[in-house]
């Protein structure tokens, strides 16, 4: 469905509604990882 409205088809009307375009980010972002982002990931 999405690839579709991307392309223009079918479902461009909901993607457009949605602002999927104008999205940022990725769905990593809402992840949410306590202490390993501590002992693993550097600031």
């Amino acid at each position: 469905m999405i690839a579709d409205g991307l392309a223009g088809g079918k479902y461009a009307k909901l993607i457009k509604h949605m602002k999927i375009t104008e999205a940022k980010g990725s769905v990593l972002d809402y992840i949410h990882l306590g202490d390993i982002k501590k002992k693993y990931f550097k600031n």
